[in-house]
Parts: C-alpha cells; structure tokens; sequence
C-alpha cells in the first residue's frame, strides 16, 4: 500500500526515529528514509542531499496529500536552514594563535 499510517506519520513529525514496528507500507518505509535527513549533520552531505533533490524524489513516490506534503516540507526546511556552527564547527571556529 501507499498510505502512511499514523503512527510513522506521528513519530516523523516529532523528528523521533522511526519504529521499524510501525512501518507496515511500502509508504511507511519511503517516509522513514526521508526522516533519515534529520540526521544528516555532516554539511556536505546535507548539500548534496538537496543538491539532488532526494527529499523531492522520495516525495513523488508518495501520496500527494497534506500529510506528506507537510512532512516533506518539514524536512526540507530542516535540511536547508541548518544551524551552521553546529554542523560545520571548523568554519566558524577563532583562528589559531
């Protein structure tokens, strides 16, 4: 099925880790992959995440819905307002002396 159920839906949009219990469509399984971008702490990764449009990509094999879109849309404005200093430490470091 392509439905989400609303558990997977409930823990995405608390950013908690997907239970692989809960995952019971192959919906389910797609949206946990994109919630995997939470993660994503490592700013290259992250800009070639976006780069590549893989949020967009997993979008289309989704349900277009509210819920999806919205879930989507979290998860993009995640990913491309990053909090900077924390995912790139050494560019925003004192030089040495």
């Amino acid at each position: 099925s392509r439905e989400l159920t609303a558990a997977v839906v409930e823990e995405i949009l608390q950013k908690k880790t997907v239970s692989v219990g809960n995952i019971g469509t192959v919906a389910d399984f797609l949206a946990m992959l994109a919630s995997w971008f939470y993660d994503f702490n490592f700013l290259p990764s992250r800009r070639l995440a976006i780069r590549r449009n893989l949020p967009g990509r997993i979008e289309k094999e989704l349900p277009d819905n509210p819920v999806v879109r919205n879930l989507i849309a979290g998860i993009r404005n995640d990913m491309e307002a990053p909090d900077q200093e924390a995912l790139d430490p050494l560019e925003h470091s004192s030089p040495s002396r």
